[in-house]
């Protein structure tokens, strides 16, 4: 398919993308109705998605792959714009973007003779943009997993075997490592518009806060030693799992602002936490890959909201800014558009 694009000449293709409906689903909890249905692009393009938390900080994109090639999925026009001619060289086997904001700039990682390099795309050019000139590779990193990118334009990413985390900044042409722990490097997983960054140890397990505006680590509750954070909204809520020898494992979420933590869900063997910027929490089973989410109509306590569990379940890839939840289910990828209950 990428052959054929690049045939007709088009750099960044648009798709628009069509919606298959299935029946739709009633969550457990009754609060919410969710009528999944398939992404898909006109003339059998798929999209899927791609990163640790893929979606924009609005959630109204979403960042992927179509094929081998990367590509961006916009909500609001329901198109994909394909990049693989804009960030593929002639030795490229594959590509995929990994973030986007919500300018449109583009990270990721191409596929190139002796490994892979990350790239960054600025909305509207037709160019990926040079690292600073202190980073002597070709583009950004070489070998290097580009996680998160904000409407700041702040990059984190961690360079290969998880040696170490960096942050760049294309705006002010700056490149550096994030400072290490005292015992361990880590893994930077997010950042948002505000410059907190939060990740996890490698030597030593546990969660990292970074505050780079500040320049300086933030301490967590002495509960959350041993937690997991995996991803942080516009509003400095961040979320991950944590555990305790009497109550078993569970999925929390700490507000950098108000300091206050909040249990979710117990017994729950959990992997890819994110939250969307309204503070919608979604999950996923380690063993039935079952996606899940947390928070009720009336925003005034968090519920378990599970989907059906299901053996086709695949990776989850998170929650849109419409408070959608996107899944691999069957090989494919699928969306399930909730509509509140609230009342009833």
């Amino acid at each position: 398919m990428r052959n054929i694009v690049r045939r007709l000449g088009l750099s960044a293709a648009v798709i628009a993308v069509s919606a298959t409906l299935f029946a739709p689903q009633v969550a457990s909890a009754a609060s919410y109705i969710y009528r999944p249905s398939l992404v898909k692009a006109v003339g059998g393009v798929s999209f899927t998605p791609a990163g640790t938390n893929p979606f924009s900080p609005n959630g109204l994109r979403v960042a992927g792959r179509s094929g081998d090639q990367a590509a961006v999925y916009d909500l609001r026009s329901k198109t994909v714009t394909l990049l693989g001619s804009l960030v593929d060289t002639v030795n490229t086997s594959f590509s995929y973007a990994t973030d986007v904001n919500d300018l449109g700039d583009a990270i990721g990682v191409r596929n190139v003779e002796g490994g892979y390099q990350g790239w960054f795309l600025p909305a509207g050019s037709t160019k990926v943009m040079a690292a600073a000139a202190d980073v002597k590779v070709s583009m950004i990193y070489n070998n290097v997993s580009l996680t998160s990118i904000n409407n700041a334009k702040q990059i984190v990413g961690n360079e290969s075997w998880g040696s170490q985390s960096f942050l760049w900044d294309p705006v002010s042409g700056t490149s550096s490592h994030l400072p290490l722990l005292p015992n361990s490097t880590w893994l930077a997983h997010a950042i948002n518009t505000a410059g907190l960054i939060v990740g996890s140890g490698v030597d030593v397990s546990g969660p990292v806060l970074y505050d780079s505006a500040a320049q300086r680590f933030i301490d967590l509750p002495s509960s959350l030693a041993s937690a997991t954070v995996r991803d942080v909204n516009e509003k400095g809520l961040v979320v991950g799992t944590a555990y305790d020898a009497v109550r078993g494992g569970y999925v929390f979420s700490y507000s950098v602002r108000t300091k206050k933590v909040k249990r979710l869900a117990g017994s729950y063997g959990l992997d890819r936490q994110m939250v969307s910027k309204t503070g919608i929490i979604v999950g996923s089973d380690w063993s039935t890959k079952q996606p899940l989410v947390w928070k009720d109509c009336a925003k005034t306590r968090f519920t378990a909201l599970g989907l059906p569990s299901d053996e086709k379940f695949g990776v989850l890839y998170g929650v849109d800014g419409r408070g959608a939840i996107w899944a691999e289910y069957g090989g494919q990828t699928v969306r399930w558009q909730r509509t509140p209950r609230c009342g009833t």
